[in-house]
């Protein structure tokens, strides 16, 4: 699968979206993708970050001024006429809108919007955003019919070590950690420094103060000066441990932004402020949803009111415990997953495998998850001895085939086909964190291609589904099933065409 990723950072941007495009690429290289970027040439481009994870990198000229989108059209259709012909076009810019999109879109079959605003149409296949009041009614007229919308911080673009560190000990809220302070990575308003003060203000003795920014900052030199000598603060200027830190720390004092789910994942409290249009929606529901304090917007805050709420969490530990643990309930940290699980599997690129002894201990996991378990005929939690028992007598039954569904190097879906004379009864389930993606319809159209050329003899597929089960519905529909009296079919000989084809 090949991607390409027109998205920009510098100085006044900021590096937000090269960061949420960067870990959307890393789920997508764990599905067999490779990703190319498309950005603008600037200072603070993170080029150098780019390239150091792997990924090809096209800078574009800077823009003449004033800037127009159909010089960056015109500059981004170059690149993508001279590379082979993707099966995506990512797009995450603020300043691109549905005219741009049109005029690439003869040259790549799909495009993915990130999106935030809500405030412009696009010509999107899939549209992302993971706002927390992102609802399909801001863009059901902004974006095509046929746009499958993936909403709310459940489809949050993280790095995979935010999951990780999630899942781990290294997650807990650790009452004597430091404070992490970050406000972006440009931090073009010198928050940063106002954060420093208010430290300073704080009584002793005094948790200790962890500033991260990046190297575009305008203020990089002004801060190692003001933190040279100081006991307990410490400077990290372009770090690539930004899980670690976070886990490390009790609470964030942080924007609004991005920074927001990778803190919820982690499970951390924070006092946060707006520094943008868009980031103020997300700090209102964030306080109201008591996650964190806010300080409203960055601009103007002086250094004793924020020194004030500093003081409040940390003589208040519990209260800071609280406020995280609600924020974890809101991310899992595995929207890059779901994302790129989608382009993937809508690319033509998951494929079945035949199960092996090492894949029972996963798929036990996601078949005892309580959603998997609730449209289950016998719903009933099975433990991992038994398990493993039934795994490896059906991998020997020759009247069984047990399949993996994967992507690239992503197992995603269990599928199982028992065999009575010509027909098979199929029983799959997916990774319960890729439930809603979509990738029902593509597992089973993979099992007819499986069927087709490993059991040429089988007439027909059939399956038991739940009424209530609505999703189960939909995909075995959507994969030509039809229902016949209380059980759905598929007859081999609908799909005669698909006689051949390599799975």
């Amino acid at each position: 699968m090949q991607v390409l990723i027109r998205v920009d950072a510098s100085r006044l941007i900021g590096a937000g979206h090269v960061v949420r495009c960067l870990a959307l690429a890393a789920g997508l290289r764990e599905c067999g993708a490779q990703v190319a970027f498309i950005c603008r040439s600037a200072e603070g481009d993170l080029a150098d970050f780019i390239a150091a994870e792997g990924h090809g990198l096209h800078l574009l000229p800077k823009p003449e001024s004033p800037w127009s989108w159909q010089e960056d059209c015109t500059a981004t259709l170059e690149v993508v006429r001279n590379k082979p012909r993707a099966d995506w076009l990512v797009v995450d810019h603020y300043d691109l809108d549905k005219q741009w999109e049109t005029a690439l879109q003869p040259f790549v079959p799909r495009l993915l919007v990130i999106d935030d605003l809500a405030n412009r149409p696009h010509a999107a296949n899939l549209l992302v955003d993971p706002g927390i009041g992102a609802v399909g009614s801001l863009y059901r007229s902004l974006v095509p019919a046929t746009c499958r919308l993936m909403l709310g911080p459940r489809f949050a673009l993280l790095r995979p070590e935010f999951a990780e560190r999630a899942r781990s000990e290294a997650a807990r809220v650790d009452d004597e950690g430091g404070i992490l302070a970050c406000v972006g990575g440009a931090d073009p308003k010198d928050v940063l420094s106002t954060i420093l003060e208010a430290w300073q203000l704080l009584p002793a003795p005094k948790p200790a103060l962890q500033l991260v920014v990046g190297s575009s900052s305008p203020n990089v030199a002004k801060l190692r000066r003001a933190v040279a000598g100081l006991a307990g603060v410490t400077l990290h200027v372009q770090t690539a441990r930004m899980a670690e830190l976070m886990a490390g720390s009790r609470f964030l004092v942080c924007a609004a932004g991005s920074i927001s789910w990778e803190r919820c994942c982690l499970g951390r409290a924070a006092i946060m402020g707006a520094l943008a249009d868009n980031q103020r929606e997300n700090l209102k529901t964030l306080t109201k949803l008591r996650t964190g304090l806010s300080i409203g917007d960055w601009i103007g805050v002086s250094a004793a009111t924020l020194a004030a709420l500093i003081e409040k969490l940390v003589r208040h530990p519990g209260l800071a415990r609280r406020m995280g643990a609600r924020a974890r309930r809101l991310v899992d940290g595995r929207g890059a997953d779901r994302v790129s699980s989608h382009m993937a599997a809508s690319s033509g690129y998951l494929h079945l495998r035949a199960a092996t002894p090492a894949d029972a201990a996963p798929a036990w996991q996601w078949r005892n998850d309580d959603e998997t378990r609730r449209h289950f005929t016998n719903p009933g939690a099975v433990e991992l001895d038994r398990h493993l028992e039934w795994w490896s007598a059906v991998l020997a039954d020759h009247r069984r085939d047990l399949l993996i569904a994967v992507l690239g190097a992503r197992p995603v879906g269990v599928l199982r086909l028992d065999h009575n004379a010509d027909e098979a009864v199929v029983s799959v389930y997916v990774d319960p964190a890729l439930t809603g993606v979509g990738l029902g319809p593509y597992i089973l159209r993979a099992a007819q291609q499986w069927t087709n050329r490993h059991r040429p003899d089988m007439a027909a597929m059939v399956a038991d589904i739940l009424p209530q089960n609505s999703a189960s519905v939909s995909a075995f529909l959507a994969a030509g099933f039809s229902p016949e009296g209380t059980r759905w079919k598929w007859r081999a000989q609908i799909r005669a065409d698909a006689r051949g084809v390599q799975c």
